[in-house]
């Protein structure tokens, strides 16, 4: 049977879940520095990576690189694809799955989150994805919009429930869909710009109903979540959502769940986030203690969202 994502009733507020790599890097698994060490250029040096171990993350991968951060990626992505996560985590984030959230985007290129749902969940390079879904034709779609995958969500059903899935930054099996560094962080910025512009003409009409068909559309429309997400302010095209959502669509809230914002280092970001009207929730938390953290935010979320 052809799934569709459902009309929803523009009263209706949806709720949205923003995971990023927190939860991986609780269990000591990694995929954000598993893959800096595989793709870097053979003659970058220790004292080249010390002094690029300044630079926010989504930048070191262009450092060590060279500047050819897509190539690189593309070749690595068969090693992406075969990740695996521990019964622990699967346990972890299915517990949160629980919210029964409209929509999950995540940062990951990885499948973490598919793998906990079904853990025979699998996707090869290039290849044809039978989970893999869009709403839209591909003639009616931009160039960018095709490559990106905005419209493109990972359907999966298990025990009488549907999880809709959104790779906002690309997915491993989609190697040309990764985003990463400026050149490609502006490209997807200017394809998201140009989904805001047909969202909210939807939005505006006279109809009771909205079609919601990509990440982008829910963003803006739902409650979001961000749990695990460092929210580098180098992220340009989450920040611009923000303040986008802000000023058209103030009705869904930002949940910012991030620990250790009261930090000097982050008081600045902090600032910024509440001027774009987020809400923040943070505690201090040490080495070691991230899973109990991670765990007492999934506990939160599913009390916010029951409330």
């Amino acid at each position: 049977m052809t799934y569709k994502l459902p009309d929803i009733e523009k009263s209706y507020i949806p709720k949205v879940l923003l995971l990023g790599n927190g939860i991986n890097k609780s269990f000591n698994r990694d995929s954000w520095d598993e893959m800096l060490k595989n793709i870097k250029e053979e003659n970058i040096t220790e004292q080249d990576l010390e002094i690029i171990k300044n630079l926010p993350y989504p930048l070191q991968a262009v450092a060590i690189t060279k500047d050819q951060v897509d190539k690189k990626l593309e070749d690595f992505s068969e090693e992406l694809v075969k990740i695996e996560i521990t019964d622990e985590q699967q346990s972890m984030i299915r517990s949160l799955l629980e919210c029964n959230f409209d929509a999950i985007l995540t940062t990951n290129y990885t499948y973490e989150i598919e793998k906990s749902i079904d853990p025979e969940f699998s996707c090869k390079p290039k290849s044809r994805c039978k989970y893999r879904k869009k709403d839209v034709i591909d003639k009616y779609l931009t160039s960018k919009e095709k490559q990106y995958g905005l419209y493109r969500y990972m359907h999966l059903e298990k025990s009488d429930k549907q999880y809709n899935i959104w790779h906002i930054h690309g997915e491993a099996a989609r190697p040309e869909s990764m985003v990463l560094g400026h050149y490609y962080y502006g490209k997807l910025l200017s394809t998201v710009q140009n989904v805001v512009s047909k969202y909210m003409k939807k939005y505006h009409a006279k109809s009771e109903k909205i079609r919601l068909q990509n990440w982008v559309d829910y963003f803006l429309m739902g409650d979001v979540y961000i749990l695990g997400f460092g929210l580098d302010l180098s992220e340009m095209d989450i920040w611009w959502l923000i303040n986008c959502k802000k000023r058209n669509n103030p009705e869904g809230k930002v949940y910012y769940i991030e620990p250790n914002m009261d930090l000097e280092k982050n008081v600045g970001k902090k600032v910024l986030l509440q001027t774009y009207g987020v809400e923040i929730i943070t505690e201090l938390v040490n080495d070691g203690e991230y899973r109990d953290y991670y765990n007492r935010m999934i506990d939160f979320i599913k009390e916010k969202i029951k409330d």
